[in-house]
């Protein structure tokens, strides 16, 4: 028996699903939690799958979500009917659904952190309640808090183990170990990061003392085809030049609109949170170049510890239609961590730190690995 096992299966079953992560169970030495994502018609049965878990009594806690595709070490399953899922043991978890009414979230989350004792969480958020600010006035401290966004608007389940079942539109995973975390970017810049010199609510009216929209037009006009262009958001303490190998920190927001008469972009959330700005397109190259740097750093500050098992968020915009191939992001990360069990889903959005704080992401993979002492 091992201390993780992970499994991944195409199928439109539920009850394949349930047979599929008792398996996985009976594989691991005293299991304390799972993730179990699903997608297509199997994601169509969440509440189902989750009933039967639940009434099996597992004795571990489980979080349920979908995904717009699901992967595990070997490989990702896109487009299809599918489950992957994860059970570990030796690293104590909790699974519930933060019940939360208009802006409370980052209040829920701490009361549940504190009162479980929990330094990491996972979540899973419902994409339809998102509103702007939710994740603005979540802590982190010294915790670690990443996640994503589901792919349709079913609720986040979890089960207790003890035939438990609760629903609900933001599922978190509470950890009592931190992972080691790392981000990855599937863009690149088109013009270099300069300062936002003006703003108006979530409209930038100048970059550096130019026109917002002036700078778009003259990055656009250096493009060839119809790219998808984004606005890259970053703060002023971005690693020296040489410092890093790694691209800079940014959040990527889509250009919502334009106003012709004031010169401006529309960007939304993070704008006052942000002082520079660029313009990045989506790209392969630059996808799998940062990729692997985040992989290698992970390992750096792994710090010889043995990885025990992984947790990958994926952007349902990276993948196959990104790279015009399969299974490109976990080979790069099995290239590395070796046959460390993972699990992953193909996201909405993803959860990560930027700028002190906890940040909506997009086109991002989130890494995280747990680690056993060295």
């Amino acid at each position: 028996m091992g201390l993780a096992a992970s499994f991944a299966t195409s199928t439109s079953s539920s009850i394949k699903v349930v047979r599929t992560i008792e398996n996985a169970a009976a594989q691991v030495r005293n299991p304390c939690a799972a993730l179990v994502f699903l997608s297509g018609t199997v994601g169509e049965k969440l509440e189902e799958v989750a009933s039967a878990v639940a009434d099996r009594k597992l004795g571990f806690p489980v979080l349920f979500g979908t995904g717009a595709g699901v992967l595990h070490e070997r490989g990702e399953l896109e487009g299809q009917s599918a489950a992957a899922g994860l059970v570990w043991s030796g690293v104590g978890a909790r699974a519930l659904v933060l019940h939360t009414s208009h802006g409370d979230l980052a209040s829920a989350l701490d009361r549940a952190l504190s009162e479980h004792r929990a330094r990491s969480a996972f979540l899973l958020v419902r994409p339809d309640r998102l509103e702007p600010g939710l994740f603005a006035d979540v802590s982190l401290k010294d915790r670690v808090v990443f996640g994503a966004g589901t792919a349709t608007s079913e609720d986040v389940v979890v089960t207790d183990g003890r035939g438990g079942i609760d629903r609900g539109p933001v599922g978190a995973l509470l950890v009592e170990t931190p992972p080691i975390l790392g981000v990855t970017r599937a863009s690149r810049l088109i013009t270099p990061l300069r300062p936002i010199t003006r703003i108006s609510g979530s409209m930038i009216l100048e970059i550096d003392g130019e026109d917002a929209l002036d700078v778009l037009s003259a990055a656009g006009q250096q493009l060839g085809g119809q790219p998808l262009i984004f606005v890259a958001l970053a703060n002023d303490d971005q690693p020296e030049s040489g410092a890093t190998s790694r691209s800079p920190e940014v959040v990527l927001r889509p250009i919502q609109g334009v106003d012709p008469t004031r010169r401006g972009i529309v960007v939304g959330d993070n704008v006052e949170e942000s002082t520079l700005a660029a313009f990045a397109i989506r790209d392969a190259p630059a996808a799998r170049e940062d990729l692997e740097s985040m992989t290698r750093e992970l390992l750096r500050h792994s710090a010889g510890a043995a990885p025990r098992f992984g947790v990958y968020v994926n952007c349902a915009g990276r993948g196959r239609s990104l790279y015009s191939a399969t299974n490109v992001d976990t080979r790069l990360i099995r290239s590395r961590l070796g046959d460390v069990p993972l699990v992953g889903l193909q996201s909405a959005f993803e959860l990560a730190p930027y700028a002190g704080g906890l940040a909506l992401h997009l086109y991002t993979g989130v890494l995280a690995l747990f680690t056993s002492p060295s």
